[in-house]
């Protein structure tokens, strides 16, 4: 496979990943959000790819983020956690 090839190949993955998440309920997507902000603070071995993951969900539906359920736990309080929600 070339170069080309491969970026043909990602760019159809993300599609169908990006409308794979744009079926699903919000509330699926908020409460992907949150496991997934609760691993990127473990800063466990899979943190790349759970923020890519984030990632996508939230270019996707951007609603998903809903700082208020976020504003009520406090392991998302805190000046170490500022970049993970600003």
């Amino acid at each position: 496979m070339n170069k080309f090839q491969y970026l043909i190949f990602l760019s159809l993955v993300y599609e169908t990943s990006a409308d794979w998440i744009k079926k699903l309920q919000t509330n699926t997507h908020s409460n992907f959000v949150v496991w997934s902000l609760d691993r990127i603070l473990k800063e466990d071995a899979h943190v790349a790819a759970r923020v890519v993951g984030l990632a996508m969900v939230l270019r996707s539906k951007p609603d998903a983020l809903k700082l208020s359920m976020l504003m009520w736990r406090p392991k998302y309080h805190g000046e170490d956690k500022l970049p993970l929600v600003a």
